[in-house]
């Protein structure tokens, strides 16, 4: 029975440094989504801009509002990939959550046992 509350301790451990890990890495990844979503409404109201200038404009017109939608869909596509990496670590965070107190009712059953 020691044993096996030895194991829960340091699984306990384990999924306890790893949440804090995840719960550090938070606010760098909200903020990284807030400036990527950001720089993708720049960019997105650049590229509308630019297609404006283009309706009636030379080839040239077109060309700078080619590139700047180019742009914009690069930044939509950062924006993306910032908040799909911030809910999944939401998401981990819940689990890890999860599993420890699923480990701490396992260590005090196995100790009222004793």
């Amino acid at each position: 029975m020691n044993k096996r509350v030895s194991e829960l301790n340091a699984k306990l451990t384990d999924l306890q440094t790893e949440l804090t890990k995840v719960q550090n890495r938070l606010p760098d990844e909200q903020a990284a989504v807030q400036e990527s979503t950001t720089n993708s409404n720049n960019a997105l109201e650049k590229s509308r801009k630019k297609a404006a200038d283009a309706v009636g404009g030379d080839a040239d017109d077109a060309h700078k509002a080619a590139k700047a939608a180019k742009k914009a869909a690069s930044e939509s596509g950062d924006a993306e990939d910032a908040s799909h990496k911030l809910e999944k670590d939401q998401k981990k965070i819940k689990s890890l959550n999860s599993d420890i107190e699923k480990t701490q009712a396992k260590i005090s059953k196995l100790q009222q046992k004793n």
